[in-house]
């Protein structure tokens, strides 16, 4: 019974012993899962290496070519240009340095700065080292210049500016050649004086100049005096005193000096035999000459002058003179020079009908010939002398308006005084002895000028001799006409009423010349 029940007891305790083994087993199996959880949880961290590896997986995705770009940048002088790559790029090269500066800002943005006007090229290195060659042209600021035009010329729409390397071109069409002319030194304060004009006048206008010249001569002669001349036996006249002083004058044969002027009279053989004139003295005659003078003179011009605006036109109412110039190597060369009246002047249109008139008047006169002695003109030569008188001026005037230009004096004084020898020394009766000529000679000249716009004609404008016809022999020598019958015309078909025109009426011909605007 005893034994038994230690039986019994035992029992528990085995079944404890392996209750423990079961557990030391459990533990020893769970130990290892324990020790896998980190080695399983490091992976969990894959995510965060996956972050890491996306930017080589995505430069793995990028192509490989070269930078797909422009193959043509423009920059301007002075100013700086911000450039977005659609690739990045590694590195960038400037061919010329000087002409333009470069800075890689980051892979995918360039920094440009023009410094002077020229052309280079820019590289471009991808990352997988190809090239890409854009060409880099740096110009002017046409576009300040563009805005500033507009600005100061604002109903002048249609000018354009371009740049040609260091040059402005202007082109488009203007209102007047006023306009034009602004344009042109707005641009030059940009780019000095590399401009190229290239602009047109919409509306090409042409002005008449009515010009009128007018010389006016007042000219006062007083002359006094006895003029005295000895016949010859050989029936020749000389004088003394006066006109025929020291000249031969002309054979008389047995006839005294007579004078329409004046009164002629005989001194017979007043100095005897012995006379101071050569030859045989046979009589003297003694003339009294008593003339007054005082003229007024006008001389009138009226050329009528066309020019296209802001072209110049003159006229020439004169000649030309040859005068011989002694060269150094001793040649003569012959110089032209022009005398008369003449006219330089040039019209230009401006807006509300005005015109600036610049006009160049000029009256050259020959007044005589002056010798002069030369090695290379061997002897004494005549050289024409001439006197100029002129006058420019620039004006603005409306239509129909007249300038007048006066005031151009020429005074001329001339004196002289002839005597008989010794005689004409004399005290009171030396009066009757002398000859006095005083010549004072005033001129001014007057030049009128009116502009006038001024159109060409239509074509079809009929001419006053277009119905001339020259007569028959019969119409001529029979009837006594000078001109011939006109053909008679047939009868004029009745007019019917026409559908109104569509086309522009045909302009009235006007009778000469020009149509005034």
């Amino acid at each position: 019974m005893g034994k038994q029940e230690m039986q019994y007891t035992m029992q528990p305790k085995a079944g404890i012993k392996a209750l423990a083994v079961a557990l030391g087993m459990s533990l020893w199996l769970t130990s290892p899962l324990q020790a896998a959880e980190p080695s399983q949880a490091k992976p969990a961290k894959k995510p965060a290496a996956a972050k890491r590896t996306a930017p080589a997986k995505e430069a793995s995705q990028m192509p490989s070519g070269p930078i797909e770009f422009a193959s043509h940048i423009t920059a301007t002088v002075g100013k700086s240009t911000l450039l977005r790559l659609p690739a990045p790029a590694t590195r960038v090269s400037i061919g010329s340095p000087d002409i333009v500066d470069v800075v890689l800002l980051n892979p995918r943005e360039i920094y440009l700065l023009g410094k002077k006007v020229g052309a280079t090229n820019l590289t471009l290195w991808s990352k997988s080292g190809q090239s890409t060659i854009v060409d880099v042209a740096v110009g002017l600021d046409t576009a300040s210049l563009q805005a500033r035009l507009q600005q100061l010329l604002p109903k002048e729409r249609n000018i354009k500016v371009f740049a040609a390397s260091d040059t402005i071109v202007l082109s488009g069409t203007v209102a007047d050649a006023t306009k034009a002319d602004r344009a042109v030194a707005l641009a030059e304060a940009f780019a000095g004086k590399k401009v190229i004009n290239m602009l047109s006048v919409s509306s090409v206008q042409q002005v008449m100049l009515e010009v009128k010249v007018a010389e006016i001569n007042r000219t006062d002669l007083d002359k006094l005096g006895l003029n005295f001349s000895w016949q010859s036996g050989a029936n020749f006249l000389y004088g003394i005193v006066g006109g025929n002083s020291g000249i031969l004058s002309r054979t008389l044969g047995n006839t005294r000096a007579t004078s329409a002027t004046g009164l002629a009279t005989t001194l017979p053989n007043i100095f005897g035999t012995d006379g101071t004139a050569p030859g045989s003295v046979s009589n003297v005659s003694a003339l009294v000459d008593a003339q007054k003078k005082d003229s007024l003179v006008k001389i009138l011009a009226e050329p009528n002058i066309v020019a296209i605006s802001g072209q110049e036109g003159s006229f020439l109412a004169g000649g030309e003179i040859l005068i011989p110039v002694p060269q150094s190597n001793g040649t003569i060369t012959m110089e032209s020079k022009q005398f008369g009246v003449g006219l330089r002047a040039t019209p230009t249109v401006l807006d509300e009908g005005r015109i600036n008139l610049r006009v160049q008047p000029e009256v050259t006169d020959l007044v005589g010939f002056t010798s002069v002695a030369s090695t290379g003109l061997g002897s004494n030569t005549l050289v024409p002398t001439l006197t100029t008188r002129r006058v420019s001026t620039t004006v603005e005037l409306y239509e129909g308006q007249s300038l007048a230009i006066g005031g151009l004096l020429q005074d001329n004084t001339r004196g002289s005084i002839n005597r008989f020898p010794l005689l004409g020394d004399i005290p009171v009766l030396g009066a009757l002895f002398r000859s006095t000529e005083y010549q004072q000679a005033k001129t001014e000249l007057l030049i009128i000028v009116t502009p006038r716009l001024v159109k060409p004609l239509a074509p079809n404008y009929a001419l006053p001799t277009d119905a001339h016809k020259s007569p028959s022999k019969s119409d001529l020598f029979l009837d006594g006409k000078l001109e011939g019958k006109s053909e008679s015309k047939p009868a004029a078909a009745p007019q019917t009423e026409a559908p109104a025109a569509t086309g522009n009426p045909q302009p009235t011909p006007a009778p000469s010349g020009f149509q005034m605007k």
